[in-house]
């Protein structure tokens, strides 16, 4: 995964970020840009977004949404706003 001009592009074998092995980078939608960071591990994947909001997504994103609650913040290809507090 990297950041183009604050926008997130993704590629490789993994379907936890995007829909399906990607062989070139594809952008992946974010809820705000531009971003300033993102950290991937094997599973998930964090953003730093506008005003220093975190984003969270992939395997195991419910600890990223700060109440370990995986009902209400499930796994998801999609960057989830996460609550600091």
């Amino acid at each position: 995964m990297a950041l183009v001009r604050g926008e997130l592009r993704y590629w490789g074998s993994s379907t936890r970020f995007a829909n399906g092995p990607q062989l070139v980078p594809v952008a992946i939608a974010a809820p705000a840009t531009p971003l300033s960071a993102v950290s991937v591990a094997g599973y998930h994947a964090l953003a730093i977004g506008p005003g220093g909001a975190v984003y969270a997504w992939g395997d195991w994103s419910a600890r990223g949404c700060g109440n370990f609650d995986s009902t209400t913040c499930n796994d998801t290809q999609l960057p989830t706003l996460v609550r600091v507090p």
